[in-house]
């Protein structure tokens, strides 16, 4: 494998600033507490809201994770056995120092993710 890359768009519908974590693991039982890697945090400022507190337009972020050499191994299988490979995504929530929001039905976090894979195949 040459290359990996975990390509993020992230859109936080907040009054409260947010970080993206994405947990990997070949075991489903360590996905949460002991995953294989773990990539980001991406973070996002709170967006803008009015006088009301009601959020007014969202905030939008792309990103893109390079995966290290030592990791990629967790990507690749060199069996015929199909590998499970786990992905969750882990939403952060900021502190707002104090300063009271309020979150409606219509705020969100919205992530969009996927990962590219640059492969060598053969020995050109």
């Amino acid at each position: 494998m040459q290359k990996l890359e975990l390509h993020a768009q992230i859109e936080n519908h907040l009054p409260i600033g947010v970080g993206i974590r994405f947990h990997f693991a070949t075991d489903l039982k360590n996905l949460d507490k002991n995953p294989d890697l773990v990539l980001g945090p991406i973070d996002l400022p709170p967006a803008p809201a009015d006088a009301n507190g009601v959020v007014t337009q969202a905030v939008s972020k792309e990103s893109v994770l390079s995966i290290g050499e030592n990791d990629v191994r967790l990507f690749q299988n060199t069996s015929d056995v199909p590998k499970p490979l786990f992905i969750a995504t882990e939403v952060l929530i900021y502190s707002t120092n104090g300063k009271e929001v309020q979150v409606f039905a219509t705020d969100y976090v919205k992530v969009r993710a996927f990962t590219r894979i640059v492969n060598r195949i053969g020995n050109e």
